[in-house]
């Protein structure tokens, strides 16, 4: 029959006919209909966190964006990065609501996890850049590293980004999510706040800064059950007292 040994049996087990103690094929094609009839026909997935089905395209999808001119790969990023060891490297991404109308601006640092959430005033690139610019200027020079983005042509203006910052811009490979791994992770926490059918243009600010803070109040075990604020404090404390040293 061309099937595994495993797949017989279980179908065997499973589809017998216990009263005669018979394999009977139309018990068992009526048995797999009834099963069928009675599966989970709910859109659970209403309940995951980003709402989506987990499995995907063999090979995934084609990157039909635009180009983004001057983009530095990830592969060119320093390698320390990697590790977690340097405070003041971030990954930036967006997150779409309302069939793609609206947009969140997410951007987590690597070591501390510590979110930055803002709300451009459009999709377009300039609207990014003023908003990611707001929110870094006055952080500190230790907390302004690096920053890796996708590819989305709302980072197109990266290099004006860059150096009104003063921080270098890296980009992930196209469709290649788990090279932001930390940002995609804090993307889904934010979710469980802000799902994708929210009107974010009806939140006040403060609003999206009360959600900010009460995920840097999470204490996560990868920070040994510190919060990313704390960590994030400890980390600039240390940078300072190593500046002034």
């Amino acid at each position: 029959m061309k099937r595994n040994i495993s797949t017989l049996s279980r179908e065997l087990n499973r589809n017998r006919y216990k009263k005669l103690d018979v394999y009977l094929p139309d018990t068992a094609g009526r048995k797999a209909a009834q099963r069928k009839a009675n599966g989970r026909k709910k859109n659970l997935r209403q309940y995951l966190p980003r709402s989506h089905r987990i499995r995907r395209k063999k090979h995934g999808r084609k990157h039909h964006k635009g180009k983004i001119l001057n983009r530095i790969d990830i592969s060119k990023r320093p390698k320390a990065v990697e590790k977690r060891e340097e405070f003041g490297h971030w990954e930036g991404d967006s997150l779409m609501y309302r069939g793609h109308s609206q947009v969140l601006a997410t951007h987590t640092e690597r070591k501390s996890r510590y979110l930055l959430l803002g709300r451009p005033e459009d999709r377009t690139a300039t609207a990014r850049r003023v908003t990611m610019v707001s929110l870094f200027k006055n952080l500190p020079e230790e907390a302004r590293r690096s920053m890796t983005f996708d590819n989305g042509l709302e980072f197109a203006e990266h290099e004006s980004f860059s150096k009104k910052v003063d921080i270098d811009v890296y980009f992930a490979q196209p469709y290649a999510p788990w090279q932001r791994g930390t940002n995609e992770h804090i993307n889904e926490i934010v979710r469980r706040y802000l799902p994708r059918t929210a009107d974010i243009r009806r939140l006040r600010r403060t609003t999206i800064r009360r959600v900010q803070d009460m995920i840097n109040d999470r204490p996560m075990k990868c920070l040994g059950f510190d919060t990313p604020k704390e960590t994030l404090m400890r980390e600039s404390c240390m940078q300072k007292i190593k500046k002034a040293a």
